[in-house]
């Protein structure tokens, strides 16, 4: 098995070799399923829902247990649940680091465009995007921004890195298509 939870993922390993014929293939939502098929690979399983615990469920039940070899490609601070399900199932995963996300620095444009006129509503993909924003708006904007925006998230963990930080309105993206993304976004503008 590879096991692919971020469309970065997929463009690091697919760019350094062609699709393995012995392996078998699963993406945590429709963007990184996307992104593996554009790369010419297979994608053998979609994961019900955008998490990772929908993931490690679905690969368990097709066979992601009891010795069965995973390789885990995965960004610097990926959260371990993915991992940590399937060895509790028996399987032997390998975790590589396949990208690293760079830190984000207090920013005077993001913090400049906020202060004019902030959103209505966000769209977060991960809680490391939701860190960058906060360091990049600084400790007592990104505490206003909060406050006043709803947000979209694309699965549970990152629904629950949202609400964590006090965000007045938060929805779950249905999946992670663009569809979705935009409808939950639209969702958060209905009164």
């Amino acid at each position: 098995w590879v096991a692919f939870t971020s469309t970065n993922a997929v463009a690091a390993v697919t760019e350094l070799r062609a699709p393995p014929s012995h392996v078998r293939i699963a993406a945590i939502g429709r963007a990184t399923a996307e992104r593996i098929a554009a790369a010419g690979w297979p994608v053998d399983l979609l994961s019900p829902a955008a998490d990772a615990r929908s993931l490690a469920h679905a690969m368990i039940a097709a066979g992601a247990n009891d010795g069965a070899q995973v390789l885990f490609p995965a960004s610097a601070i990926a959260l371990e649940t993915l991992p940590k399900a399937l060895r509790a199932a028996g399987a032997h995963v390998t975790r590589v680091e396949a990208y690293r996300p760079l830190p984000v620095t207090s920013n005077a444009g993001w913090q400049a465009a906020f202060r004019a006129g902030p959103p209505d509503a966000a769209i977060f993909t991960s809680p490391s995007a939701i860190e960058g924003l906060k360091s990049a708006l600084g400790r007592t904007l990104f505490s206003t921004f909060a406050e006043t925006v709803s947000a979209s998230a694309v699965g549970t963990t990152t629904a629950a890195a949202i609400d964590a930080l006090g965000f007045s309105r938060v929805v779950i993206a249905e999946n992670t298509s663009a569809g979705a993304l935009t409808e939950s976004a639209a969702a958060l503008l209905r009164p």
